[in-house]
């Protein structure tokens, strides 16, 4: 990560721009959920330092994190996957369940299991659009 400072003379004060880099692992992973999704508009952002968000019109949708110290999936869940998963060990690395992403452990590069559960967020957010 790289920060850039200027200065705005016409505003009369300092901007800092921030150069996220992005993890090429966490970029390969979402770029995988992408294609076995067939989510013609997705887009891979890297806003933070702290994970790699896959944005689906407009929302939100999957943050990764794959370093050698952490590695774990969050993801936008509907209400009735909260529901399903509220007991799943696939979810036990969520404490507070009333959040609106939920993480969950990755221990290699398999998203098998999380599919559905994207699709099932893809499938409301094109029903609102």
């Amino acid at each position: 990560m790289s920060i850039k400072i200027r200065y705005d003379f016409e505003k009369n004060k300092v901007i800092t721009d921030t150069e996220m880099t992005v993890n090429n692992f966490e970029y390969s992973l979402l770029q995988k959920i992408i294609n076995e999704l067939d989510l013609t508009d997705a887009i891979i952002n890297n806003n933070t330092t702290d994970y790699t968000t896959l944005n689906y019109k407009g929302f939100d949708i999957v943050r990764i994190k794959y370093t050698n110290k952490s590695k774990w999936i969050s993801i936008f869940l509907s209400d009735e996957d909260k529901k399903l998963y509220n007991n799943s060990a696939l979810f036990e690395a969520q404490k507070k369940k009333t959040q609106l992403h939920w993480k969950s452990k990755l221990y290699d590069d398999n998203l098998e299991p999380y599919y559905q559960l994207i699709r099932n967020r893809c499938l409301i957010i094109e029903k609102k659009q």
